[in-house]
């Protein structure tokens, strides 16, 4: 193990004091946030003002005020209860860990294929575990390189560690998932990727938050471990900043709509529910809680959980650490299967609520609506639209000049920068990551969402997709 491997890296709980920064740094990126889109509001206005001329110029600029409105609300709304969610976090829980609390057994489900190249990593950090009593139950879905001879040289007792290996023909990771159930005895489940590994603290810490909020599952952080360009630092960015706004905010309300498959613990109970409910039935091999008719097997689990009424929650002191693309091309490909993935839950959510309305909670839709509403339709159009609107009218004058289009600049400069502090520190990450701040913005608007339309035509025509 290399000095750089992040595994050795300790999660310190924050002290009062940090967490009265981190609270500071969210109310001022929440406040820098407000106003810089008061500004493009009212520059919208003073470019329309000024362009009375044409019905097509009035309509554009309308349809950008009100995009503008939401991007604004949600932003700001999902910042304040961050930092709620921030601050909660760090009452609700104690700090080490009490003596007397019970600790149940945790199966842990291990899918994988073809993964001889990072499964020794994944089952030492396994028996790493802070934690008293693990059920590892691992399955080979079908790999065709040395991914069952290495798994099963870790097989057997080791010490609070129990490591069981199963085989089966190649059936994809939901129906491997569905067998690791059928095997596991634990009252708790924890779902991992094979080519990902854990810090020592995160199962514990797992384990504290469910008892400490009562929820039905817990999502842990996923943290890029290769950063060695660019790509993975926008990456690591990335994945920070969706945690520390979007999943941190959901969390206050109990309504984190993806518990991402690196890391994410169940009540065994819940998922008997959803198996009762949702899932695949028996008399099929595959019957358990996962189905494989999407490719975002854990959103569509995490949707299914939040309809029984239970809450999902967010821990960001458990880590998972994991391999980002090195190529664009590959993150392209990621981003497309991610893409097309929670497209199809979508639709069959959609499908599942109109069978059953009641399925469908006011906090849920709204998170649904404030996520990928803004995010599929609202967010392509302020591309598409806006930027042209801007340049256009940019030389006829921008609300004040190049005055306000600094000011604006520095509004967004302090509040990205604040927020890139804010999560390092809440999420124990590299302050270093905040140098790529500049590139954030075309990485995700425009880089990123370029293959949103490819996905949504193969999506609309139903073009097969293969892993």
């Amino acid at each position: 193990m290399t000095a750089a491997d992040p595994v050795r890296v300790a999660v310190p709980r924050p002290r009062h004091a940090r967490v009265f920064v981190e609270t500071v740094l969210y109310a001022m990126a929440a406040v820098a946030t407000a106003t810089l889109g008061v500004l493009t509001i009212r520059s919208i206005l003073d470019i329309s003002s000024a362009h009375t001329g044409g019905v097509a110029r009035r309509t554009l600029a309308s349809l950008l005020l009100l995009m503008t409105l939401l991007q604004l609300a949600r932003w700001v709304v999902m910042l304040v209860l961050a930092m709620f969610e921030n601050a909660l976090r760090h009452v609700s829980q104690p700090v080490g860990d009490p003596h007397g609390i019970r600790r149940p057994r945790v199966s842990i489900l291990m899918p994988a294929f073809n993964e001889q190249d990072t499964l020794d990593q994944a089952f030492r950090s396994m028996l790493a575990l802070d934690y008293p009593d693990v059920e590892v139950v691992f399955v080979d879905d079908g790999s065709t390189d040395r991914t069952l001879e290495i798994a099963r040289g870790y097989a057997g007792r080791h010490g609070h560690v129990r490591i069981d290996v199963h085989t089966k023909r190649n059936g994809g990771k939901w129906s491997a998932l569905n067998l690791a159930l059928r095997n596991a005895t634990g009252e708790l489940v924890l779902f991992v990727d094979a080519d990902s590994h854990l810090h020592p603290a995160a199962l514990r810490r797992l384990h504290d938050t469910l008892e400490a909020r009562g929820a039905g599952a817990v999502a842990g952080y996923v943290r890029v471990r290769n950063r060695t360009s660019v790509l993975n630092w926008l990456q690591s960015l990335e994945y920070l900043t969706c945690n520390g706004t979007m999943r941190s905010a959901q969390s206050w309300t109990g309504s984190v709509l993806v518990v991402a498959g690196p890391i994410g613990l169940y009540r065994r109970s819940v998922l008997d529910r959803v198996a009762a409910e949702f899932g695949t039935k028996p008399p099929s091999p595959d019957a358990g809680p996962m189905e494989g008719d999407t490719f975002a097997e854990d959103f569509d689990l995490s949707l299914a959980v939040l309809s029984l009424g239970e809450s999902v929650v967010y821990e960001p002191g458990a880590v998972s650490f994991t391999r980002a693309p090195v190529s664009m091309s590959a993150l392209l490909n990621q981003r497309y299967r991610w893409t097309r993935g929670s497209l199809q839950v979508l639709r069959k959510f959609a499908r599942r609520v109109l069978d059953c309305p009641s399925l469908l909670s006011a906090r849920v839709l709204a998170w649904l609506l404030a996520c990928y509403f803004l995010d599929y339709v609202v967010t392509p159009l302020l591309v598409v639209i806006g930027l042209p609107f801007m340049l256009l009218h940019l030389e006829a004058g921008w609300g004040g000049g190049a005055e306000s289009v600094a000011l604006m600049l520095g509004l967004l400069l302090v509040s990205e920068l604040g927020l890139a502090l804010c999560f390092a520190s809440t999420h124990d990450e590299q302050r270093r990551l905040a140098a790529v701040l500049p590139l954030r913005g075309p990485y995700s608007s425009l880089f990123l969402m370029s293959i949103f339309p490819f996905v949504l035509w193969d999506e609309l025509r139903g073009r097969p997709m293969r892993w």
